[in-house]
């Protein structure tokens, strides 16, 4: 419990777009606002938009214990290897999929002050990225039949996420199920795109 009141000022990433071996640095400008020194736990959530698996509305994956003397202001910087934004299937394998994400910066999970958009793999500016699992590169790869079903976050089937072979360019649209079928090397990649509605 703190005897004083913080502000948040300022959040922002060192850049929008990380591969797999990046880290991300958030750097977070507090100050302290009471008349009395305090501590503020700064934390940072992740949110994956949208993943081809379960996944919690938002994991808590960096923080900071801050110290400030009345009227203080500090920047910290917390910093986030691009490896604590990977999934894990029924398998028990951690991969990464690209696409956009939201760092949410706060104090707790219910008091976020800052929403931070980045992109892991793909910038995804013509389309959300929804997923893009990658395998090691053949030419003779046996053919295969995928089946699968693409959900949000709260686990909410998607429709009309298109789902393509990098290899063929052969695609196909998931149902109202969110589900989806289509024929690709078993040592292939396939990408999940899905295009954002302008309302």
């Amino acid at each position: 419990m703190s005897y004083t009141q913080f502000e948040y000022l300022k959040a922002v990433t060192d850049k929008e777009l990380y591969q797999a071996n990046d880290t991300v640095c958030v750097t977070v400008q507090l100050k302290n606002t009471g008349k009395r020194t305090g501590k503020e736990v700064i934390q940072v959530y992740i949110r994956d938009e949208v993943s081809s698996v379960m996944t919690p509305v938002k994991q808590l994956k960096g923080f900071r214990k801050v110290d400030l003397l009345p009227g203080q202001t500090r920047e910290t910087t917390i910093m986030i290897p691009v490896h604590e934004f990977y999934l894990t299937d029924d398998l028990g394998n951690r991969y990464l999929e690209s696409g956009k994400f939201e760092l949410q910066v706060g104090t707790s999970s219910d008091r976020i002050y800052f929403n931070l958009p980045v992109y892991i793999g793909s910038s995804g500016k013509g389309g959300q990225t929804v997923s893009g699992t990658s395998f090691k590169s053949r030419t003779d790869g046996k053919v295969i039949q995928v089946k699968g079903t693409v959900r949000d976050i709260q686990a909410t089937p998607l429709a009309r996420v298109k789902v393509q072979s990098e290899e063929s360019g052969e695609s196909a649209l998931t149902d109202y199920r969110g589900t989806y079928t289509i024929k690709v090397k078993d040592n292939g990649r396939l990408i999940f795109s899905k295009k954002r509605i302008c309302r």
